[in-house]
């Protein structure tokens, strides 16, 4: 629970991706469409007021649906742990970084195939279909992997190692401060990986050189 929480109060960072010109571009011919509030941040470099859009209600079910994902493969992980006790760490390590780097790579097409999301900048020799309205900067792999393993990475280690360290310092406590502190603490620490991967994002998106071209019919900008 406090994962799911805390990726839904984490999404409120994705606009900031784009503070120093567009790197992810959302379409607003699609349900529930609205303004990002990036723009009004100080220093803000993209687009100006009412022509960025912003899409909570895909971002909501796209991420819920990750997180679901992601708690799936920590449950997976932590089973083949399990019962293979004797595995050396750097061989489970290793096992881990693969599983999540193929969980997202099989993850990233689908926001293609929904047409929501396009990326429109990408850096040359380092991206595939590059000046297509659906090119793919392999920074975002690389962003997104990193993403992923540290949520996993932080699920796993919470549901194996942390339920200790995650409780109050100085016990007793109240029963309701027990209870939340675990829960701010997950919100704490998703936030902060949210954080660096938008900073990623933002600060990969400015050595990109190559841009989209030409948008399909579908594609609708403020």
């Amino acid at each position: 629970m406090g994962l799911v929480l805390g990726i839904l109060l984490a999404l409120w960072l994705e606009p900031l991706a784009n503070i120093a010109g567009p790197v992810p571009e959302y379409n607003a011919n699609t349900i529930g469409p609205v303004s990002s509030w990036g723009p009004y941040v100080p220093g803000w470099g993209g687009a100006p007021e009412h022509h960025i859009t912003a899409q909570p209600l895909t971002l909501v079910l796209c991420w819920l649906a990750g997180t679901i994902v992601g708690i799936g493969l920590g449950e997976l992980l932590i089973r083949f742990r399990r019962r293979h006790p004797g595995m050396s760490t750097r061989r489970f390590v290793l096992i881990f970084i693969v599983a999540c780097t193929l969980t997202t790579n099989l993850q990233a097409p689908l926001f293609f195939a929904l047409g929501f999301v396009r990326w429109s900048r990408g850096i040359d020799g380092l991206t595939l279909w590059p000046g297509t309205w659906h090119q793919f900067p392999l920074y975002e792999t690389v962003g997104f992997t990193v993403l992923m393993l540290g949520l996993v990475g932080f699920y796993y280690w919470s549901r194996t190692r942390g339920p200790h360290f995650l409780q109050p310092a100085a016990p007793p406590c109240p029963r309701r401060l027990g209870e939340a502190v675990p829960i701010l603490a997950v919100i704490g620490v998703v936030n902060t990986v949210m954080l660096s991967y938008v900073a990623f994002m933002a600060l990969a998106g400015q050595l990109a050189t190559i841009t989209v071209t030409e948008l399909p019919a579908f594609w609708s900008t403020p």
